[in-house]
């Protein structure tokens, strides 16, 4: 009997970190995905959203400086290209991780994560990008 309850004891000791352990992880994943929407957007509305705020910010400065012309052709490389290309991945993590970037450049950024993040693109994405690009490509 002795030997019985010392058993149920470990078991009961050893379960309750494991189920503990496995609530923090969840909890955790659950802020961090929730971390990556924007407050007061509805799902589906992320990529106009910020093709909206890149046109905006762009009326705003009236201009770009060289560094964000060279973000804005990496969205056109990026929406235009057939194949995987990895040069292009890697310029995109180049401006993702860069420092003191301008607003416009952090609003490009965002635009990188969230067509990352989503993966394949509705047709209502596609024509926010497609509207971007022809403002601003000459």
């Amino acid at each position: 009997m002795l030997h019985e309850s010392k058993s149920k004891l470990i078991t009961s000791l050893l379960l309750v970190p494991i189920v503990l352990s496995m609530l923090a992880f969840m909890s955790c994943n659950n802020l961090k995905s929730n971390q990556n929407k924007i407050v007061g957007l509805e799902d589906g509305t992320e990529i106009p959203y910020f093709t909206n705020k890149i046109k905006e910010q762009i009326a705003i400065q009236g201009n770009v400086t060289d560094d964000e012309d060279k973000a804005l052709n990496l969205l056109y490389r990026i929406t235009k290209g057939t194949e995987f290309d990895p040069k292009l991945v890697e310029e995109v993590h180049q401006l993702i991780d860069k420092k003191g970037k301008s607003n416009l450049e952090q609003n490009l950024s965002s635009l990188f994560d969230e067509i990352q993040i989503k993966g394949n693109l509705t047709d209502s994405d596609d024509a926010a990008i497609e509207n971007l690009l022809a403002l601003i490509i000459k």
